[in-house]
């Protein structure tokens, strides 16, 4: 499973309550467990922030992950699931 950040800024610096959470380049939250309650806390490089509390609480069945592009991105989230260009609610 993945925790995704999906509203993710690079500028913005982001501290979790656990050590071995991390955030990479794309948002993508790492080192998690279900269920357990985190805290993120995001701070400006002119000290403003905030911090919220989040929890991962399921997972999603293999079927719910395929990636028929593989972008990532399981096929259940992903708005084109072939990676053509054109939103799947336009192909029908």
């Amino acid at each position: 499973g993945r925790a995704i950040i999906t509203n993710y800024d690079s500028s913005l610096t982001y501290v979790f309550n656990d050590s071995t959470l991390a955030v990479d380049e794309n948002g993508v939250i790492n080192g998690y467990n279900f269920g357990v309650t985190y805290t993120v806390s995001v701070s400006s490089s002119c000290g403003r922030g905030s911090s919220e509390d989040f929890v991962v609480n399921g997972r999603l069945s293999g079927e719910d992950c395929v990636d028929t592009d593989n972008d990532g991105i399981p096929d259940a989230m992903d708005v084109d699931d072939d990676n053509d260009g054109i939103p799947d609610v336009e192909e029908g």
